[in-house]
């Protein structure tokens, strides 16, 4: 088959072929290059929204704990707790 090709038609053959390969190539290439940067910042956005969890959790904690010891000092609250009374807890 190559005998009966002219030399024009097979240097446009060899660049087509060329073309054609070094467009899959770099497009393998640019989309291997994009799935490790979304993959990067996937992991980096899960990383961050981890540690904004544990400071928001840690935030609460404190501000119960806070409160748990402010409640526990209120005699006042602590007699009608002890005696099941929910409407003198109420007012």
């Amino acid at each position: 088959m190559a005998a009966t090709l002219s030399i024009k038609k097979r240097v446009n053959l060899t660049v087509i072929c060329l073309s054609i390969v070094s467009i899959a190539v770099i497009g393998g290439l640019t989309y291997k290059s994009h799935m490790g940067q979304l993959q990067a910042g996937l992991r980096d956005l899960a990383e961050n929204q981890n540690r904004l969890f544990d400071t928001i959790l840690s935030a609460d904690a404190d501000g119960l704990a806070r409160a748990r010891s402010g409640l526990t000092r209120l005699d006042s609250l602590l007699g009608p707790f002890a005696e099941g009374k929910k409407d003198a807890l109420l007012t």
